[in-house]
């Protein structure tokens, strides 16, 4: 049984070298969702490495805050509570040890090269932790012409609700009728 692992997260800026506010991970395979993981990197340790924050994401951020009539909770989430940098790269490298993913999936070439970076600034190679012949890319899986009307049904059923967690678990179940139920 092959076993995945759907990576979301939510950042201040488009860039490679964004501050992330949260970094989100759901385990799954043919029959379901399995265990998950959710942090939020400290963002004043962040902002020590100048990395960056865009207005135009800010501004993304106050808009779709009044779409959803609530701010996600990586918007609400107290620097006290957050974790530090490297506690958080480790406890993501322990997870994937344990869990052993056969293929890691984000959503586009997004996510993996924002992760990188912030490691590569922490003397951390992610490429080590996520192998590049194992990252798959559910963009390219929903878009596919045998997936696409498919896609436009269940996405219905998944709304974006842009929290990592959310949008991990709904992605998760999506591929999971893309690849297995069909």
């Amino acid at each position: 049984m092959m076993k995945n692992v759907m990576i979301d997260i939510e950042t201040l800026s488009s860039r490679q070298n964004a501050i992330v506010l949260q970094v989100s991970g759901v385990f799954f395979d043919e029959t379901g969702l399995g265990l998950f993981f959710d942090f939020f990197p400290s963002v004043s340790e962040q902002e020590k490495l100048q990395r960056h924050c865009s207005p135009e994401t800010m501004f993304w951020w106050a808009e779709t805050i009044k779409e959803l009539g609530y701010a996600p909770r990586c918007m609400r989430e107290p620097e006290e509570h957050r974790e530090g940098l490297k506690e958080v790269f480790l406890l993501i490298e322990s997870v994937f040890k344990d869990e052993k993913p056969d293929f890691f999936w984000q959503c586009g070439q997004f996510d993996f090269p924002i992760i990188s970076n912030l490691a590569s600034q922490l003397g951390i190679d992610f490429s080590l932790v996520i192998p590049y012949w194992k990252q798959m890319d559910f963009r390219t899986l929903k878009n596919l012409p045998a997936n696409r009307e498919r896609y436009e049904q269940l996405r219905k059923l998944h709304p974006k609700k842009h929290g990592a967690i959310e949008d991990a678990k709904a992605q998760s179940e999506i591929a999971i009728e893309l690849m297995y139920r069909q």
